[in-house]
């Protein structure tokens, strides 16, 4: 038989009048179409554009108004309207490519397990829908991905294709996150839920400066220090152990290396320190790399010149297999 579910794609908007006929335009374009499109106006302010732009499609989508509330409050209220059996988000500035949901239907029909979160590649866009670039990302198998996701793997979250019974077993978006409810609940599935990484382009993520990444930059610093720390202290020890073959200072510590790169400091210093606090369980051959990275990270200059002895000290020390 062959495995035909129903897709509900659910396009959360504010104030889009912009780019929402090209996103409601991409989701009718879907060579998949055992599908429903959802639009959820989220108080838009816009003297209407943004219904007149929904409401222009008449049946071919369902239209919905509510209260302004935030992204998340505008996911929730779609996947409490959705019929499908899998649900797969649209920004409204976002754009898929139109064998989006095909792609992934067809790399489901080949699992046994079809409870499972698909996710995959995409191309950053401009305003005027030029290609900036191909994001690519690594392959992993589906048990070594928390580890990697919560070091700050980037994923897209429109790429994903989630089964309705995630959201039963998970929850939904946190409303009171503005902009990491995504990553938030990616972590909650995926500590019951496999991910697993499809290495095609499959959506057009727009780059403009009316993005709320961009609007919110306090807020967006506030909230992804908390959750990656938060991230840090609910990941279980031996997943890290199985990625970092043991390596747990070596894995904190480049934890601590992105957190920097990323301008998240609490969460950069208080992975830092559980680096440290594993240095001493680090084999002889780990021990150099991992002071070195420590080194670099570490701001006191006092212990910064310790952590420096220690550095040149085990770089004398040799190395025994047998150990």
């Amino acid at each position: 038989m062959t495995f035909n579910p129903k897709v509900s794609i659910v396009i959360p908007v504010y104030n889009g009048s912009d780019y929402l006929k090209e996103a409601i335009e991409s989701a009718l374009a879907q060579t998949y179409k055992n599908i429903e499109i959802i639009v959820v106006n989220d108080g838009s302010n816009d003297n209407g554009n943004t219904q007149r732009i929904a409401l222009s499609y008449g049946n071919e989508i369902r239209y919905y108004y509510k209260e302004n509330g935030g992204t998340a409050t505008a996911l929730n209220f779609g996947i409490e309207k959705m019929q499908g059996e899998y649900f797969s988000w649209l920004s409204h500035d976002d754009v898929y490519y139109p064998e989006k949901i095909s792609t992934q239907i067809e790399y489901l029909n080949k699992q046994t397990n079809k409870k499972i979160v698909l996710y995959s590649d995409f191309t950053y866009i401009d305003e005027k829908f030029t290609i900036i670039q191909h994001i690519r990302l690594p392959e992993y198998a589906p048990g070594m991905f928390r580890p990697v996701f919560i070091q700050g793997g980037f994923i897209n979250g429109c790429t994903l294709l989630i089964p309705k019974i995630c959201f039963v077993a998970c929850g939904l978006f946190n409303p009171e996150l503005r902009i990491t409810q995504d990553y938030d609940l990616w972590f909650k599935i995926s500590e019951k839920f496999e991910f697993h990484h499809i290495a095609e382009l499959l959506i057009y993520y727009r780059i403009h400066k009316d993005q709320d990444t961009l609007k919110l930059g306090n807020i967006r610093s506030d909230e992804a220090n908390l959750l990656y720390i938060g991230f840090l202290k609910k990941i279980k020890r031996d997943e890290i152990s199985k990625f970092s073959k043991k390596n747990h200072s070596g894995y904190y510590a480049y934890f601590s290396l992105r957190m920097s790169e990323f301008q998240f400091f609490k969460a950069k210093k208080y992975a830092l320190k559980l680096a440290i606090l594993n240095l001493p369980f680090s084999n002889f051959k780990e021990l150099h790399n991992n002071l070195y990275l420590i080194v670099t990270l570490i701001e006191n200059k006092i212990v910064k010149r310790f952590f420096k002895v220690l550095k040149i000290l085990s770089k004398n020390i040799p190395y025994q297999n047998n150990i």
